[in-house]
């Protein structure tokens, strides 16, 4: 179906078919950012976990204060800390999970983030077979969900 095209033409296609840019390991790792942490501790244990996708069974989409951290009040005065460009994409299809004083995310490049909360630093990286179109889910190392994750 490319016969007659032009190199960089059969790359658009691949790219434009897969959704994900030729390349982008070499962007997209953790190990390729200019702002890692300067080290990465375990978890907190157990798991804190506000997940950005509905976080509860009736998908509210709700974080009570005691939660959140913040009142209601204080709303109104929040502004950006910190901003986290993520390589090679165009479009982000999942919500972040924050646990912990992390916050995971997944891309269209197919990579997975660990950020500090605080500071946006990036702990690690881990790539996956293709994009991450949901939020990642916690648990500790027996499998079992932390309390407040959903189902």
């Amino acid at each position: 179906m490319t016969a007659g095209l032009t190199d960089a033409q059969r790359t658009a296609v691949a790219e434009a078919l897969t959704e994900q840019k030729l390349g982008v390991a070499a962007l997209a790792d953790a190990k390729a950012m200019s702002n890692p942490c300067s080290s990465n501790p375990p978890l907190a244990s157990p798991i804190t976990v506000v997940n950005g996708y509905g976080t509860d069974l009736a998908n509210s989409r709700f974080v009570p204060s005691k939660v959140a951290g913040i009142s209601l009040e204080q709303v109104a005065h929040l502004k950006p800390k910190w901003a986290f460009g993520f390589p090679a994409v165009s479009q982000m299809l999942g919500q972040p999970t924050v646990g912990s004083g992390r916050l995971f995310i997944g891309s269209q490049a197919g990579y997975v983030y660990s950020l500090n909360a605080s500071t946006g630093c990036v702990y690690w990286s881990f790539q996956v077979a293709g994009s991450v179109r949901t939020a990642p889910v916690l648990g500790d190392s027996s499998g079992h969900l932390p309390c407040g994750s959903g189902t």
